[in-house]
């Protein structure tokens, strides 16, 4: 063979093999190129329905995630109990079931005493501004700490509102403290809100939220524990919700989790998104959730609601009886005495 055609053959084989290397550089290259990489699931949570103020705020959550996280979270919301009901949620976030939920402080006491704090009765009929000083103080803090340590998830931020829980009247009409002797009254659950409705003379009866209109049609219950925007949004004047007594109740608030076994797993610019995002609209999450309450106040009074606002001197003298007999509650609960005592010295 001549030493010419040997040449060409030659720079034949290298011009190959640069190819190959190239092609397989690039390979290398386009395979780890974060356009390329197949986005993270993000599945958020709630168990309530697409008109909720709640599910609102989740929805503009997660679209402004999959907008500012350019494909590597796919965060996808489902609303109305789709994945699981709010009871079962914290169990789904231990176990990772599911990535992330807006809990309700009212779903959370059963594996997080410390939470069922927030519904004693040295909180009956506080202000919102009242609720905002315990949740974004050292008391709300310490709450976190136990819900990470117990649930096994990430607070993710400050708690979103949801606002006053009062008491609604369906089968029998509810339009004083008197008037709640012996009826039924839905509530979610906990020891707190049992002991409030039994020093009142009510029978607090557990019913899971998607199976509550059923419940009043069928008079299970004479009435229920929530708050006007849930009320109005679910439309309970068709389930035969007459009546309510604006008692405060309790503040609801939704804690935001993130299951830990998704945030041990993903990356820090997935943490920092997630981050990041919620505390740029929390705020406004907040307001906007309050403005939405008086739209439904005001929603289920032009549906037929006669709402009564207590008198606040009698409500104060109920307020009494129920403190006679919170130190015990507090025990009952299993919650921590010494986090009672801060309470107490946070708010006189």
């Amino acid at each position: 063979m001549s030493a010419r055609r040997c040449g060409k053959m030659a720079a034949f084989r290298g011009a190959a093999i640069l190819s190959m290397v190239f092609a397989a550089t690039l390979t290398a290259a386009q395979l780890s190129s974060p356009a390329q990489a197949e986005a993270v699931k993000f599945r958020v949570t709630t168990e309530n329905n697409a008109n909720h103020v709640n599910t609102k705020f989740l929805q503009a959550f997660v679209d402004r995630l999959n907008k500012d996280g350019k494909g590597a979270i796919k965060a996808e919301l489902y609303h109305s109990g789709q994945l699981y009901k709010g009871r079962d949620v914290p169990r789904a976030l231990r176990q990772g079931n599911v990535e992330m939920a807006a809990v309700g402080t009212w779903q959370l006491g059963g594996v997080a005493p410390d939470v069922d704090l927030l519904f004693i009765p040295y909180f009956y009929g506080r202000a919102s501004a009242d609720m905002h000083k315990i949740a974004d103080g050292p008391v709300g803090k310490a709450i976190n700490q136990s819900i990470e340590s117990k649930i096994g998830a990430t607070v993710l931020g400050p708690w979103i509102d949801l606002g006053a829980a009062n008491t609604f009247g369906a089968g029998r009409a509810v339009n004083s403290f008197e008037s709640l002797k012996g009826m039924k009254i839905r509530i979610p659950g906990g020891a707190a809100n049992t002991a409030r409705y039994e020093a009142l003379g009510a029978v607090p009866t557990v019913v899971p939220w998607p199976d509550t209109p059923l419940a009043l049609q069928q008079g299970t219950v004479d009435g229920l524990l929530t708050t006007f925007e849930t009320a109005a949004s679910a439309k309970l004047w068709e389930a035969g919700v007459k009546t309510a007594l604006e008692d405060n109740q309790y503040y609801a608030f939704f804690i935001p989790l993130v299951s830990k076994a998704f945030w041990t797993s993903t990356t820090e610019a997935n943490r920092k998104l997630l981050t990041d995002t919620w505390a740029a609209m929390v705020e406004d999450g907040r307001k906007t959730a309050q403005d939405e309450q008086l739209k439904a106040r005001q929603k289920l009074a032009e549906h037929g609601v006669v709402i009564t606002v207590p008198d606040p001197a009698v409500q104060a003298t109920w307020r009494a009886k129920m403190l006679a007999g919170e130190p015990a509650l507090v025990k009952k609960l299993g919650a921590s005495e010494a986090l009672y005592t801060q309470i107490k010295a946070a708010m006189p």
